[in-house]
């Protein structure tokens, strides 16, 4: 990941905590960062650095929270079902978000933009995920 999609990504993370911040006293309990990839990728030295970042920030615990499998779609689904309360936030690519409805038959969320459940870049711009019917 190039350093200027870390830096949109941490921009696009710190834009919807904000947001929250606005909203009421933000965070008042530890915050769930979900990557949908495997531990030791490089998917997850990204998600474990921008946990970090954001611990220091927000002054709570920001937990990294493996959730692999399905290319993405398992974590994915899981932000996307969490409550929108901005204690589960992820972090999206391009296979669950723009890819996989195409791959996979029934997918538990639905990708088009809406909102800011879960972020996630990729060349073609940054997307929201909510749950989707099933």
């Amino acid at each position: 990941m190039g350093r200027m999609r870390e830096v949109r990504l941490l921009v696009s993370v710190l834009m919807f905590v904000c947001a929250q911040v606005l909203a009421e006293q933000y965070p008042v309990r530890n915050i769930t960062f979900v990557v949908s990839y495997p531990a030791g990728g490089n998917g997850d030295i990204r998600g474990r650095q921008l946990g970090q970042q954001l611990t220091a920030i927000l002054g709570k615990p920001v937990i990294v929270e493996n959730k692999p499998g399905a290319g993405g779609n398992i974590g994915t689904e899981f932000v996307a079902r969490a409550a929108p309360d901005g204690y589960t936030i992820g972090m999206g690519s391009f296979a669950p978000l723009g890819v996989n409805h195409a791959l996979f038959k029934k997918l538990g969320f639905d990708s088009r933009p809406v909102g800011l459940s879960l972020i996630g870049g990729n060349r073609a711009g940054w997307r929201g995920v909510r749950a989707g019917r099933t």
